[in-house]
Formats: structure tokens, C-alpha cells, sequence
């Protein structure tokens, strides 16, 4: 009754719908072999559903097989066929690593492997997919070369540069609309100014800030109060992450910002 009880407790825990999530990264998961699917499997136990693990909490052959069986993928029956991988052979090093206490470590090299195939968060995966869908369907070549350099960093954990592309990205769009709708607006107000200004070229832009932009747009009513709001944070953000302050970039921080770009901008601009 007690391996009852704690195989429906695994099974519970692999039944949060996370196991698939990350799943969803590895391309035909259920075609692999089995000893690559448990090392696939033991990299989701040590490092995605306990990330403070770290790859150093050792994985029984128990929990494997709950989580094959949450799968609806056959019983990897015995301990000895998964400590196989455990043998070094030849010259190929040992994928697992048996624990004195029972259980196994995945080998490092095989876990750093499987963390750069597999380690990213959910949510990082989705904003890389959100912002490649609109490279797409951008026409701008030079955009789409900001765009691109935006995903490769973010896609490398280059979290400050990613940040200070995306901006760039980010302002480039929102100046195209403008330009594209507002032109008339936008002039009409900044001759207003103590010393008028007129944009009659994309390139024009460039001699005004970005944040006198924002707030000319504001002032001739073409962006609401909220996305004033939402821009001036961005460009506030960006700037202090651009420039030495001690402040340290951390994945949350990046996808967050990166979400904002595309809630924000892309999604009303773009």
C-alpha cells in the first residue's frame, strides 16, 4: 500500500500539466528511445520541477516511471536496464551517475547539455515564439535586423542587451506609426514649440529624444494616457539597465520587459 500511495503522489505531482509544458520543447519526445527519454525525464526532475535543485537531488527509477506513466509511455521495468547508462564505454562518458544513497545524478556534461537544449522557462519560449512571428511579418530590413538580434540575445541569456535591442525595436515601431497615422497631428502640434519642429522624413525622428516623442504624441492626443504611461516606463526601464548601476538582469526581470514590449508596443503598434 505504501509504493501505492507514494506512486500515486509522483503521479500527482507529474499531473500539474508541467511535465507536458515542458515536453512541449522537445521535438518527438515519444519517438526517442527510452534510455533518452529518462535522461530527458530525469533533466525535467532536477532542474525544472525543483530548479533550486540544480541537477544535485538524486532521481529514482520510481519517480521516471511515474512520470512514464503519466505519459502513457511503457514501464522502464528494471533498475539495472536504467543504470546502462551509468557505464562508461569505450570513450563515451557515463550519462548518469549512481548515488551512495540510491537513485542517480545525471552526469554533468549530460546535464549542461540538456539545459542547453531544454532549460528554458515556458515563458521565455513563448516570447522568443511571439517576437519570430512578428520578424515575419515585418518589411523593414533594418528592423528585422534589430528584431533578430533582439531573439539571439535574449535566446543566449544576454538579458541586458536584449533589453536595450528591444527598446530600439520597440521605438522604431511606434515611430513608424506614427509617421504612418499621426504625421499631421504630430506636426501640428510641434509647431506649437518655442522653436517649431517639422518631421517630413522617418529620418527626422532622429533629432528629437525619444521621451519629447512620447510626450508630443501625448500632447496631440494619438496615444492614450495608459500607453504614455506604459512607454515612458519602458524607456525608463531601458535606461537604466543600459548604463552601469550595479542593477543586475535576471531572467524574470528580462522576460517581463520582453512581455511588455509586445503587450505594449508590438500589439498596438506593430
Amino acid at each position: 500500500m505504501g509504493l501505492l500511495l507514494e506512486a500515486r503522489k509522483l503521479l500527482s505531482m507529474a499531473d500539474t500539466g508541467e511535465l507536458d509544458k515542458f515536453l512541449s520543447r522537445v521535438e518527438n519526445f515519444t519517438s526517442l528511445p527510452d534510455a533518452q527519454q529518462n535522461l530527458i525525464l530525469a533533466y525535467y526532475v532536477q532542474a525544472v520541477r525543483d530548479p533550486s535543485a540544480n541537477g544535485k537531488q538524486p532521481i529514482a527509477v520510481s519517480e521516471i516511471n511515474s512520470l512514464r506513466e503519466h505519459l502513457l509511455l511503457p514501464e522502464y521495468t528494471t533498475a539495472s536496464q536504467f543504470s546502462i547508462a551509468t557505464a562508461k564505454i569505450g570513450s563515451v562518458r557515463p550519462q548518469l551517475v549512481k548515488a551512495k544513497i540510491g537513485g542517480y545524478f545525471l552526469e554533468r556534461e549530460t546535464f549542461e547539455r540538456l539545459a542547453k537544449q531544454y532549460g528554458q522557462r515556458p515563458v521565455a519560449v513563448s516570447i522568443k515564439s511571439d517576437l519570430s512571428k512578428h520578424l515575419v511579418s515585418l518589411k523593414n530590413d533594418q528592423l528585422k535586423e534589430y528584431l533578430t538580434e533582439v531573439i539571439n540575445c535574449f535566446d543566449s541569456k544576454f538579458y541586458r542587451a536584449s533589453i536595450v535591442l528591444a527598446w530600439c525595436a520597440a521605438y522604431a515601431i511606434f515611430r513608424e506609426w506614427l509617421f504612418a497615422k499621426h504625421l499631421v497631428a504630430l506636426n501640428a502640434q510641434m509647431a506649437t514649440w518655442k522653436t517649431p519642429q517639422r518631421i517630413s522624413k522617418i529620418e527626422d525622428f532622429q533629432d528629437l529624444g525619444e521621451a519629447v516623442v512620447i510626450n508630443s504624441a501625448k500632447t496631440a492626443s494619438v496615444i492614450t494616457k495608459e500607453q504614455h504611461k506604459q512607454l515612458i516606463a519602458l524607456l525608463d526601464q531601458r535606461n537604466s539597465f543600459a548604463h552601469p548601476s550595479g542593477r543586475k538582469i535576471s531572467a524574470p526581470i528580462a522576460e517581463a520587459y520582453h512581455t511588455q514590449i509586445l503587450d505594449e508596443v508590438i500589439a498596438h503598434f506593430g
